[in-house]
């Protein structure tokens, strides 16, 4: 997976957003009755000082992930923030990898959403991320 220069099922999204035009570039897989995934190809620019992801880059992208799963849910645009989000670091990625994530709805309560992802390297787990969203209103 980590040769191929597109993922298969995934296609790119613009996040219109600055950050993730800095972070990015993001993919996206969308199957009907499953969760949304995103992937990335982790770049140079991705790593940390030992040629590893950085952390912050695998928390933006589980970040992402869970917001984007959360999203799916409503039918129409939804306006989300992290309320909390609490990650555990399983295993190391390297450059040229695809990331994917998997991320599910665990409980909703009137605007707040409970949500885990784990993002793979492959089949490897290389990080674990559960959070609290709430849906606002827009700006």
């Amino acid at each position: 997976m980590s040769e191929s220069s597109e993922l298969a099922g995934y296609h790119f999204v613009d996040r219109n957003s600055n950050f993730s035009d800095l972070t990015g570039p993001y993919y996206m897989k969308k199957e009907p009755g499953k969760e949304v995934s995103l992937g990335l190809k982790l770049e140079k620019k991705h790593m940390n000082s030992l040629g590893r992801a950085h952390g912050g880059i695998l928390m933006t992208l589980a970040d992402n992930a869970l917001g984007d799963a959360v999203e799916a849910l409503f039918d129409e645009p939804a306006s989300l923030v992290t309320v909390s989000m609490n990650t555990e670091f399983v295993g190391a990625a390297m450059e040229g990898d695809w990331v994917v994530s998997e991320a599910r709805i665990l409980k909703r309560q009137g605007r707040l959403l409970f949500v885990d992802c784990v993002l793979r390297v492959e089949q490897r787990v290389v990080l674990h991320a559960s959070a609290v969203m709430a849906r606002v209103k827009s700006a």
